[in-house]
């Protein structure tokens, strides 16, 4: 049955994480998106294959008889709720496709 509940979580942790790092720390969050003083857009980079990365093996999960089905799917909510009231990964993502010309 795999382990499809950690994936959902390690996703919505990871949300919340560039969330409140947008929050509360501007100067990281540029540096993410490749507008501060330091490059880290390996690091937003790397943050994107993850969150892509889970949506395709949770896509990929056989549900049926899987024990953490209605936790999974809670989580789940909770990830596109957060990223409906400030879509993180949507802003990285914009960025990366502004930066290579990907139209």
């Amino acid at each position: 049955e795999g382990a499809v509940f950690p994936l959902a979580f390690w996703q919505y942790a990871q949300v919340l994480y560039l969330r409140k790092t947008k929050e509360q720390k501007p100067t990281a969050w540029a540096n993410l998106k490749g507008t501060g003083a330091a490059d880290w857009t390996s690091t937003a980079a790397t943050m994107l294959a993850h969150h892509d990365r889970t949506d395709y093996l949770l896509g990929l999960s056989d549900w049926s008889g899987y024990d953490l089905k209605d936790r999974t799917s809670e989580i789940q909510g909770l990830t596109a709720g957060a990223l409906l009231r400030d879509n993180v990964i949507g802003e990285l993502r914009q960025f990366f496709i502004n930066k290579h010309d990907c139209r």
